[in-house]
C-alpha cells in the first residue's frame, strides 16, 4: 500500500512539472558578439538586450524590450538603440501552449561616424504582434 502511494505521489509530481504553461512574468538579458565575413571588410557587431513582461491581470501583459548595438568595420562606427514598449492579452489553449497578440509603441535611435563625419536620427513607430509559445519541455520554451 505505502509503495503504491509512493508510486502515485511521484506520477503526481511529474505530471504537473510536465503540464507547465510559458511564463509570462520574466526579466530576460540578452548579449551579442558577432563578427561577419563579407569579403574584405569583417565589421563586428556587440550588444546588450533587457527585456521583461507581467502579467496585470487573468489574461492581460505589459512588456518592454530595449536593445543597443555597436557595429563597427574599416574605422566607421554605428550605434543603435531600440526600445518597445506595449500590452498584450494571450490565452491558454493547452496546458502547454499559449497564442497571444501585442501592440506597442517602437523608438529606434541611430548614430554614425566615419573620419570626420558623423550623423544621427531617430524615429517612433508602432508594432502589432501575433504569435505562439509553447514549453516543449519543462526547462525549454
Amino acid at each position: 500500500m505505502n509503495k503504491s502511494l509512493l508510486a502515485l505521489a511521484m506520477l503526481t509530481v511529474s505530471g504537473t512539472a510536465m503540464a507547465q504553461s510559458p511564463q509570462w512574468n520574466k526579466i530576460e538579458v540578452s548579449y551579442l558578439d558577432a563578427t561577419v565575413d563579407v569579403g574584405a571588410s569583417e565589421p563586428s557587431f556587440d550588444g546588450l538586450g533587457l527585456s521583461g513582461s507581467a502579467v496585470i491581470t487573468d489574461n492581460w501583459i505589459v512588456f518592454t524590450d530595449y536593445k543597443t548595438i555597436d557595429a563597427e568595420a574599416n574605422g566607421a562606427n554605428a550605434d543603435l538603440e531600440f526600445l518597445s514598449a506595449g500590452a498584450g492579452a494571450f490565452k491558454r489553449v493547452t496546458d502547454t501552449t499559449d497564442i497571444y497578440t501585442t501592440i506597442s509603441v517602437e523608438r529606434l535611435d541611430i548614430s554614425g561616424s566615419a573620419a570626420a563625419l558623423s550623423v544621427s536620427d531617430d524615429d517612433i513607430g508602432y508594432g502589432i504582434g501575433i504569435g505562439v509559445r509553447s514549453m516543449l519541455i519543462p526547462l525549454l520554451e
